[in-house]
């Protein structure tokens, strides 16, 4: 297990679609209608990076999912919709792990960021962790080496 990187950030305002449900096809639906927002509003150029903020606890040895928010950074945020709306991601202090691979493999990495809060007693700050996707479009990146983020909120 590589250890992560701590870090603090500012809060990050996007815009976001939330879907509830806890399987890849609920994530795919949202990031769908981000997409289509964003094709519809010719926003793509203005689009600076994704994230993903996953609601489930990391405290405890359980992969359930309450819901899933496909996010978009903008240099300039626009304006929302009906369905995309806007939030911003909670600042503070992050523990930030690297997952490199296809997204199916993800649940891996998680077991070892939980295995890492247990070994060193970590306190967990009451906001959802998140993930960054390094790779803006994906499109023709082979899911062995896409590159994802995760930040997880620690006091």
């Amino acid at each position: 297990m590589v250890e992560p990187k701590l870090v603090t950030i500012n809060p990050i305002e996007v815009l976001y679609v939330n879907s509830k449900g806890a399987d890849i096809d609920s994530a795919n639906s949202a990031w769908a209608t981000m997409i289509a927002f964003l094709l519809k509003g010719n926003l793509l150029k203005d689009a600076i990076c994704r994230y993903g903020i996953i609601h489930t606890d990391l405290s405890i040895d359980d992969d359930s999912i309450e819901s899933y928010d496909a996010c978009v950074e903008f240099n300039k945020t626009p304006l929302p919709s009906d369905e995309v709306l806007k939030k911003s991601i909670a600042g503070g202090n992050y523990a930030c792990f690297l997952h490199k691979g296809d997204y199916k493999d993800i649940k891996n990495t998680f077991i070892e960021i939980r295995n890492w809060i247990s070994k060193n007693k970590v306190t967990l700050r009451d906001t959802p962790h998140f993930q960054k996707y390094l790779d803006f479009d994906i499109t023709g990146i082979k899911p062995e080496d896409l590159r994802t983020e995760i930040y997880v909120p620690i006091k």
